[in-house]
Order: C-alpha cells, then sequence, then structure tokens
C-alpha cells in the first residue's frame, strides 16, 4: 500500500465546496498590496481556529516605502525530518477598471469562481491553509515539519514580506519551498495541469538616464536633443541579443517607460528610460549591465548614458535570479508520485515564465532552496475578470497535500 492511500479518505475530505469556500472567503477581503490589515487578520484567525498556535511576523521598510504590516506564519511537525517551508502570499495587485462582475463578490459560474485575486493567488493561498489543516490532523505521524508562510507585498515593489523571512533568519532552517502561485497561469504555452514548475527566469529592472543639453527650441542645433538620443537607446535595446537556456528558454526585455522633455520650447536636456529584462541562468546584475552598455557604446549619439537599475531599499531586492531546481530531489520525486497517484497523470516538469519570491527562495539564490511551484488553473491574470478554475484548484489542494504526506511521512 502506498503512503496516500493509507491517508486516503483523509484528502478525499479536501473537496470542491471546501475549497471553493475558501478561496470566496479570501476574495471577498481586498487586500492590494500595503493593503493586507484585514487578510492578515483572516488567516491568522482560521489558523488559530486549527490550534496551529500562529504568530505574526513584522514587516518593515522605512528608507522608501514607509510600509508596516505582518506576515502570517505557523508550523507543524516535528523535528525528526526535513523542515519545508510553504510560501503563499496574500496581497493582490491594485483594482483594474475594466471590471463587469463585483470583483469582490467572488462569484461562481460553472466551475469558474472570478474575483480580484481568485487565481493570483488567493486560490494558491487557500490551497497551503487547507493542506496545513489537515497535516494538522496527522502531526503526530510527521517526521519533519512544515514551516507555513503567508506573506505581504509579493505583488509590491520588492518582495518585501518574503524578504523580511530571509533577512530575519526564519528561511534558515528550511531545506526546500514549495510556492502555490498559479503554476499552469504561468508555464510556457502549451504546457498545462497537471504540471510541477521547477524553475523560473530573472529579472532586472534598467533605469537609463539620458543627458543632453539644453538650447532653444528655435535653434535645437545649439543643444542634444536627450529625447531623440533616448530613441536610439529604446530602439538598441528592443535589438539586443538576449540569453536563452535549454530549460528556462529565451530571455525578454520590455521597455515600460520614457519619460523627459516638458518644456514648450527647449530642447529636451534629460529623459530616463524603465526597460524590464528578464535573464535566464547565467546572466547576472553584471552582466545584464554590460549587455546594455556594449550596444549603447555603439550608438551615434552625443548625449551622456547613465546606466544603472532601480532604487531599491536593500541591494537584495534590486532584481530577481532565475533559477533551476533538479529534477531528481526528492521534493520533485515525491510531487511526481502525487501527481500520478491522485490525478492518473505525471506532471510535465516545466517552469515559471514570470518572477515572483520563488525566486529569493530558489537554489543558488538568495535562500539556496529546492524550490517548486504549484498551483491551480485559471485566467486573466492580473485583468479584469480573473478566475480561478475550482475543479482544478480542488485537485491540486489534493496534491499539495499528497505531496506533503509523501515528504514528511514514513512508510
Amino acid at each position: 500500500m502506498s503512503k496516500l492511500n493509507q491517508y486516503k479518505s483523509l484528502i478525499e475530505e479536501i473537496n470542491r465546496g471546501k475549497v471553493e469556500k475558501l478561496i470566496g472567503d479570501l476574495v471577498k477581503i481586498p487586500s492590494p498590496w500595503f493593503e493586507e490589515e484585514e487578510i492578515t487578520e483572516f488567516v491568522n484567525s482560521y489558523l488559530e481556529k486549527l490550534h496551529l498556535e500562529p504568530w505574526l511576523h513584522k514587516v518593515s521598510e522605512q528608507k522608501m516605502t514607509k510600509f508596516e504590516g505582518n506576515n502570517v506564519i505557523a508550523e507543524v511537525g516535528s523535528n525528526d525530518g526535513p523542515t519545508i517551508l510553504l510560501n503563499a502570499h496574500m496581497d493582490t495587485v491594485k483594482i483594474c477598471s475594466g471590471w463587469k462582475r463585483d470583483p469582490f463578490g467572488a462569484q461562481v459560474e460553472g466551475n469558474k469562481l472570478y474575483g480580484q485575486g481568485a487565481l493570483d493567488m488567493k486560490s494558491g493561498l487557500a490551497a497551503a491553509m487547507i493542506a496545513i489543516e489537515l497535516l494538522k490532523r496527522i502531526e503526530n505521524k510527521l517526521k519533519g515539519k512544515v514551516l507555513f508562510t503567508a506573506v505581504v507585498d509579493e505583488e509590491g515593489p520588492y518582495g518585501l514580506g518574503t524578504d523580511a523571512l530571509m533577512r530575519d533568519g526564519i528561511t534558515d532552517s528550511c531545506d526546500m519551498a514549495i510556492v502555490t502561485e498559479p503554476a499552469a497561469a504561468f508555464a510556457p504555452e502549451g504546457v498545462n495541469n497537471p504540471c510541477l514548475l521547477i524553475g523560473a527566469r530573472g529579472r532586472y529592472l534598467y533605469e537609463i538616464k539620458v543627458k543632453g543639453k539644453s538650447a532653444h527650441g528655435a535653434m535645437p542645433y545649439l543643444g542634444v536633443n536627450a529625447l531623440v538620443d533616448a530613441s536610439k537607446v529604446v530602439l538598441a535595446l528592443e535589438k539586443m541579443k538576449l540569453g536563452s537556456h535549454p530549460f528556462l528558454g529565451e530571455g525578454s526585455l520590455c521597455v515600460l517607460k520614457m519619460e523627459g522633455g516638458g518644456e514648450t520650447i527647449s530642447v529636451p536636456d534629460k529623459c530616463r528610460i524603465l526597460a524590464d529584462r528578464h535573464v535566464v541562468v547565467g546572466e547576472t546584475e553584471e552582466k545584464v549591465k554590460r549587455d546594455a552598455e556594449e550596444i549603447i557604446e555603439k550608438l551615434d549619439i552625443k548625449s551622456k548614458v547613465e546606466i544603472g537599475f532601480r532604487d531599491a531599499p536593500y541591494p537584495e531586492v534590486k532584481g530577481y535570479g532565475s533559477y533551476i531546481t533538479s529534477k531528481d530531489h526528492i521534493l520533485v520525486k515525491e510531487f511526481e508520485k502525487s501527481f500520478k497517484e491522485l490525478t492518473g497523470q505525471k506532471p510535465v516538469l516545466s517552469s515559471f515564465m514570470s518572477i515572483g519570491d520563488f525566486n529569493y527562495l530558489g537554489d543558488k539564490n538568495r535562500a539556496n532552496l529546492p524550490t517548486v511551484i504549484i498551483g491551480a488553473d485559471g485566467d486573466h491574470v492580473h485583468s479584469p475578470e480573473e478566475y480561478v478554475d475550482l475543479e482544478d484548484a480542488t485537485t491540486i489542494t489534493k496534491v499539495l497535500a499528497g505531496g506533503l504526506i509523501n515528504l514528511l511521512c514514513p512508510e
């Protein structure tokens, strides 16, 4: 008999009704980044009722954002085995225009539950909460522990919640990590659930300052037009040769902002460019900067160009490193077994196309933890009419619980 067969009746208690209710309760609480007080209280109270003895972990950043908030942390298990970090974020992006449904109504139509953050990632937060609830019921059988962390500000500018976990040493005792982001929604085209994401591209945000020379607009030849030169820089960035990786795929670059000028009849003397660059393994901050320097040096422009990266309160949060977890790691193998036994299918091992707290956690990055991403399917992430597939969310919650049982329960 397999491990999961021993706990089959317990896993089957994770039904659609239970999953739908908890996701709905979470969606009904607005929680844009930096405004997570109410949902923090909900999660903390939920765990208290399970006798998990959660605690609030203060997150404070006073240099740039002046943010004060709290992560919710709880643990279940023993010290007789590995410690597994189970990480989910409580915040969403800011509400956008264009919603036809109530973004906080948790409206259900068929298999779809609509709402702000329904997919990203209140479905994943619910999965983590239900999984740790199940483990609490069999705590005396666990050889090892789960460290549950519901964090703030994943969607915000610096991932301050998970950053604080590492900065305060909370992740130091962990051996591996699971992040319940919506994996299928961010996998490469053609990859659907069942899938297990074992890597992710990284990201750096260029901040490029172009400095020209002002002059009267009637005599532009007396000045150096920073906007014109900045346009040449933008076009060069768009043609930049980017990295590629056999597993993570191609890097990408997207110019986000170009701002400067403003005087009625003066040659613009400065312009600022922001450009997002997603990178693959091997592309460091130094290489990313050098790539931009090399293409700009070849341009026929008179402006002075200063290449840097976005301001950050700490050097560690200036960018996100890419990572890959070994396919042979026990974390991957035991989740493959959980998928196979509970869905009848082996998951596709793939990568996350964007960035998140898992980049901070991932192998050879800040926390240096083997890390996987598992989550439900749905659509319209960060858009109006966001929804999660409830049947898929239920299945993923069972697989999450099954994978943790595989890792922590002896034969």
